[in-house]
């Protein structure tokens, strides 16, 4: 049986440029007449994705597709009839497949004879792969997605008209040029187009060849144009230069809250009144205007989002770098998405252009008090069941400094919010200090909110923060040490082991692992406990997991057995191929194993770090199997796995929408547990429910489950739970 032969989606590169997407048996021969096919199948681009009918609606297939666009690629898919080995020549297909996809398609000769196909979007390529000038052969022709064909002539518009480069320009032709309803926004031809309306030109001079030019500019090709790159600058050094004419416009390019892809568009300033807009070519006819806080504008929302980044240009639309101030080291106890505020936390956008009456009240205040305080700017998020929600991003900045508090915590928040209620009082025990808006919008006093009833106060001052504190010191809190706390606070898991070997003496001391039990027993008996509303608060939809507490417990408790065990060693992969025989495990593992996986450390030879990860993955699956020597428990193992890529920094890194890979893997491994030993493990949800619930493994993955199950697995398992065995490795195979 071939390795692939579970997995049922996977690609294979079919000649020169040329991949076909197959289903089935990697062993399986390919079928001659698709071979001729596509060998003789004269297509354009980068890229060209021979894609079988049958798979065209499928959702990996779609964000593979637009993943490649995302990354520069020129990509073109060539739809295949799998029963007769023929090119789709359906134009009603053709259409419908590329509206789904949003990519540009091959489109047959004989579809275009049938002239069926929108003539305005069929691309003449000739040999360069540019457009095929009036009455020349065409090599090949290309169906291009309407978002493009609409958006280059937007682009031939705004090249012949007669209005000066300005602002004017720009509005105008945003209002004669509407973007496509409901369309990815795959090519950023019109944002690249906004500035030659501003300026007149691009950077690169490239305006001609975009016009004869059938690719998509992605983020990185509009780069190119404007000759610069897009940095992290901060939604308040991109307001105040932008305001202050320092710039004439700035590129934006970042996440809505929720979405998967992002949007970039332009933040321009009027030379003449210094009014500052939107420019969204993409998605609104119109200049915007625009305002500094972001809880009243969705653009200004997106440029305050943490992983947001912006591209200044001066008056002769240049790209230059602002200057800025050098950051200052934060403490070890601050999260990096908040900023001191004397003793207490600033947490959101604070921007500087809007100090609102409640803003500069919890300033000043908060500023001035001398108890640690969290302050909040809210963003509110999409409304769940008629109940306010907080910004995705900014719920999660907000409770990395609640996990950092020292105890339970105080909470003063721009506006009262629903969802940052219930975290800080079910989750945290905390208390939350909110103003209170009369019917006309007009600030009226401020609510402190904890154990009882809400008690109003006429203004924010420090009386109110010590009552909230005395109310927030009611709740029972497990001490920890500082070290503790520090090595708890770490940004990533490399950073996180360099800490343990630092500290590792205190680390390992009687008081700092009674305060990691202690730590872990409260998080498990509050996640466990009923909430107001009778669900457990682990159920509720607003609950938070806190995946890496457990871990770094297991970390530890494994470190202090193996400091006093003479027999404890490190284990470690010893050879960097998934297909290497299995070697038995013959000592106790100590904390070396756990953080070689967390940290994904580099294994001699292998081919980099995806393959480290799944090397990492089969020794620590090998080591949970081998319990009775490794003296590794499966269930500490799987808070280990759960617990990977989960820390502060390591989550900021991911891009927003991408599949939760090591979630994945810990579920699989849960799965595979209650699979081999249901007596012990059973119970709950199933095994098939556990797989099909979570983000679809990668084919590397894939693959990398198939060789531990049959490699590390297989052979231990009675012949009761084989075939259990491969009804679950067709679960890990198969894409939901």
């Amino acid at each position: 049986m071939g390795v692939l032969e579970d997995c049922l989606q996977f690609f294979n590169v079919a000649g020169p440029g040329k991949v076909l997407l197959r289903t089935g048996s990697a062993a399986a021969p390919l079928d001659a007449r698709l071979t001729d096919l596509i060998a003789t199948t004269v297509t354009s681009g980068d890229v060209s994705v021979f894609l079988p009918i049958d798979q065209a609606s499928s959702a990996g297939v779609r964000e593979h597709l637009r993943g490649l666009v995302d990354k520069g690629l020129d990509v073109v898919v060539a739809l295949v009839d799998p029963g007769t080995a023929t090119l789709v020549t359906d134009p009603e297909t053709l259409l419908t497949v590329q509206s789904d996809l949003g990519v540009a398609l091959h489109a047959p000769l004989d579809a275009v004879a049938l002239g069926r196909l929108p003539e305005e979007r069929i691309f003449a390529s000739g040999p360069d792969g540019r457009e095929a000038p009036v009455g020349a052969l065409a090599e090949t022709y290309r169906l291009m997605p309407e978002s493009t064909t609409v958006q280059r002539t937007a682009l031939e518009n705004l090249e012949t008209s007669l209005v000066p480069a300005s602002i004017e320009r720009l509005g105008e032709w945003l209002a004669n040029n509407p973007a496509p309803a409901g369309s990815w926004p795959g090519d950023l031809s019109t944002v690249a187009a906004a500035h030659y309306a501003l300026f007149g030109t691009l950077p690169s001079g490239e305006i001609d060849g975009l016009l004869d030019s059938p690719r998509p500019v992605s983020l990185g090709m509009l780069e190119d144009l404007l000759q610069s790159r897009l940095t992290h600058l901060g939604a308040d050094t991109v307001w105040s230069e932008v305001a202050g004419g320092r710039a004439a416009a700035a590129l934006i390019n970042g996440w809505a809250d929720g979405d998967a892809h992002p949007r970039a568009f332009w933040l321009v300033r009027s030379p003449a009144d210094g009014q500052m807009y939107w420019a969204d070519p993409l998605a609104h006819g119109t200049l915007l205007p625009a305002h500094p806080d972001g809880s009243l504008n969705e653009h200004t929302a997106i440029l305050e989002r943490q992983r947001s980044t912006a591209l200044l240009v001066d008056s002769l639309g240049n790209p230059y770098l602002p200057v800025v101030e050098a950051a200052t080291e934060t403490a070890p106890l601050v999260s990096m998405h908040a900023r001191p505020q004397g003793a207490s936390l600033l947490v959101g956008a604070w921007p500087e252009g809007a100090r609102t009456a409640i803003r500069r009240q919890i300033l000043e205040v908060v500023g001035g008090y001398d108890g640690p305080v969290i302050a909040l700017d809210v963003r509110r998020g999409r409304a769940h069941e008629g109940r306010s929600t907080l910004d995705a991003e900014l719920k999660t900045a907000l409770n990395e400094s609640l996990k950092r508090s020292a105890g339970p915590p105080v909470v003063v928040a721009t506006e009262h919010n629903d969802e940052l209620m219930w975290l800080v009082r079910n989750q945290y025990g905390g208390v939350t200090v909110v103003p209170g808006i009369n019917k006309l919008g007009d600030l009226e006093g401020w609510t402190v909110h904890g154990d009882g009833l809400p008690e109003r106060y006429s203004v924010l001052s420090s009386g109110a923060l010590d009552h909230a504190g005395q109310l927030a010191s009611r709740t029972p809190v497990a001490q920890a040490p500082q070290v503790l706390r520090e090595f708890l606070a770490s940004p990533s898991w490399p950073d996180a082991e360099r800490y343990f070997r630092e500290n590792r003496v205190e680390l390992l001391m009687p008081e700092s692992l009674d305060a990691m039990r202690a730590l872990v027993v409260a998080y498990r008996t509050r996640a466990t406990a009923v909430g107001p509303d009778g669900l457990l608060l682990k159920d509720h939809p607003f609950f938070v997991p806190d995946r890496a507490l457990p871990a770094f417990g297991v970390v530890l408790e494994v470190a202090s057995r193996a400091s006093t065990d003479l027999h404890a060693a490190p284990i470690a992969p010893t050879d960097p191929s998934l297909l290497a025989e299995r070697v038995p495990q013959a000592t106790p593992a100590d904390e070396s194993l756990l953080f070689g996986y967390l940290s994904n450390r580099q294994v001699l030879g292998s081919q980099g770090p995806f393959q480290d990860g799944l090397l990492w993955l089969r020794q620590l699956v090998q080591a949970m199997l081998d319990e009775g020597v490794t003296r590794l428990a499966p269930g500490a193992v799987l808070d280990v796995l759960a617990g990977k890529g989960e820390l502060e920094g390591e989550r900021a890194a991911r891009k927003p929408g991408a599949p939760e890979l090591y979630r994945a893997h810990a579920t699989v491994a849960e799965a595979l547990l209650r699979t081999i030993d249901p007596v012990r493990w059973g119970g709950g949800v199933s095994p098939h429910d556990l797989v099909t619930a979570i983000d679809c493994l990668t084919g590397q993955d894939r693959v990398g489950w198939h060789y531990i199950i049959k490699e590390e697995v297989q052979p231990r398992v009675p012949a009761s739970a084989q075939e259990s065995l491969r009804h679950l490795l067709e679960d890990i195979a198969t894409c939901y």
